[in-house]
């Protein structure tokens, strides 16, 4: 799911139906068909979450009651990612005004009780997708979030750096730590750029097989088809197999088109926590896609190398967990400010975040002191450590401690994302999230 869509034309929009009865999700199909739009699919939550992991619709038409899961449930988890930018109309035959005011609260455009009406049902799919493209090139305010932040000398040479490059094509590659948020980096970039005013895409391309990413790419509002001329950020690309990473040298020389006929136009940014130029020597990454993507190479320094900019990334988060998410103002005195500053930050930006919304929930006083932020950075020092289970536990209790521990481990790891823990876990979400509740883990807490 991308950050930003683009709409030329609503007849070309893609619509994914999620619905359990058979004889309603073909007759909408048809009518959609009909009508021009590009339509998937889905009987229930699970086959609706895996299509939206290949798949990039502009809208959603989403059964409330399913067998395996609610789609109030389902609207929640989607609306609270901010890469899902598609928009949603609930559709229910035994709905209550109670339940269409929650999921308008929750983010849906619209709710339609069954029997649907079929003028009232592409009105406001129309509505609905008009809304869509007017918001398309709009900046979210979670990039804004991610600006770069800081004004330390490092920092102040990075943006000098990139301030310079912003208005040539060159592709570049951005390497740097887990956590450095390589992507702010990307989109300071694209503000900069004389493609500001054209999209900001977003492809992540972890654990994707190569027809995944084929498909990604060149299906009907796909990649090539949102990018256009801006700029295409590609998250983690070092991941790519081999086959993948051949199709995205296809992408890279103009050899690939969509299935609208697009090409790659878009400036390329790529993101890596690995030295592709050291994979490419012990041929792990293929030189000819390394010189494609890597024309400017640059590196973003680690949080403990420019400490002195914690208290204006301090700062920062403040202002955003009380605007972004209405949390209570409060105030870091300055000895735990002392405090973060003297922590090493392995997990670099996107920890010290983390860290401040603990802060934000676990603070009972308007002021953060000295003391919590220890009891904090020391819980963290304990878990890289390795925490021992307790041996003494009967087995049960033994593996669930394990349990516990390892997907907290690895939710601090990507950040909260459902989608990588599952995948590094080898489960499905839908699973995961029956396990995660069970052993009491909120993952919106990572």
């Amino acid at each position: 799911m991308n950050e930003y869509a683009i709409i030329p034309d609503m007849s070309a929009a893609h619509i994914i139906i999620v619905d359990d009865e058979p004889d309603i999700r073909s007759l909408l199909a048809d009518i959609l068909r009909d009508e021009g739009y590009h339509v998937d699919e889905a009987e229930n939550a699970e086959s609706a979450q895996r299509l939206l992991q290949v798949k990039n619709p502009n809208l959603v038409l989403l059964d409330i009651w399913m067998p395996d899961a609610d789609g109030i449930s389902l609207l929640k988890e989607w609306k609270s990612n901010p890469k899902f930018t598609a928009q949603v109309v609930m559709i229910s035959g035994h709905g209550s005004v109670e339940t269409a005011i929650e999921a308008t609260r929750l983010g849906a455009f619209g709710y339609l009780e069954k029997p649907l009406s079929t003028p009232k049902l592409l009105a406001t799919i129309q509505q609905a997708l008009e809304t869509g493209k007017s918001q398309a090139f709009k900046i979210s305010s979670n990039q804004l979030a991610n600006l770069p932040v800081g004004k330390s000398q490092l920092m102040t040479e990075l943006r000098d750096q990139l301030d310079q490059i912003a208005d040539h094509d060159n592709t570049l590659l951005l390497t740097g730590e887990q956590g450095t948020e390589k992507i702010s980096f990307a989109y300071y970039l694209h503000q900069k750029s004389a493609r500001r005013s054209l999209p900001f895409v977003e492809l992540d391309v972890t654990g994707l097989t190569a027809q995944e990413l084929h498909l990604q790419l060149v299906q009907p509002q796909g990649i090539l088809d949102q990018a256009d001329r801006g700029t295409l950020y590609i998250h983690d690309v070092s991941e790519l197999d081999n086959e993948g990473q051949a199709i995205l040298t296809r992408a890279m020389k103009g050899e690939l088109k969509s299935e609208l006929n697009s090409s790659l136009k878009a400036r390329v940014i790529s993101g890596s926590q690995q030295d592709l130029r050291k994979l490419a020597s012990e041929n792990r990454f293929r030189d000819d896609l390394y010189y494609l993507i890597a024309v400017v190479p640059i590196n973003i320094p680690p949080l403990r190398t420019h400490v002195e900019d914690i208290p204006e990334l301090v700062n920062h988060f403040v202002d955003q967990l009380t605007v972004e998410k209405q949390l209570p103002y409060k105030h870091i005195s300055i000895a735990a400010q002392n405090r973060l500053r003297n922590y090493s930050w392995p997990g670099n930006i996107s920890e010290l975040r983390n860290v401040i919304e603990q802060l934000f929930l676990l603070s009972s006083s308007e002021e953060i002191g000295a003391e919590e932020v220890s009891n904090i950075l020391l819980s963290l020092n304990q878990e890289q450590q390795g925490l021992e289970i307790d041996f003494n536990l009967p087995l049960r209790e033994a593996r669930e401690q394990f349990e516990k521990l390892y997907f907290e481990h690895l939710l601090r790891a990507h950040n909260g994302s459902i989608v990588k823990v599952a995948r590094q876990a080898g489960i499905e979400r839908t699973h995961l999230y029956r396990k995660l509740r069970s052993l009491g883990i909120d993952p919106k807490q990572h």
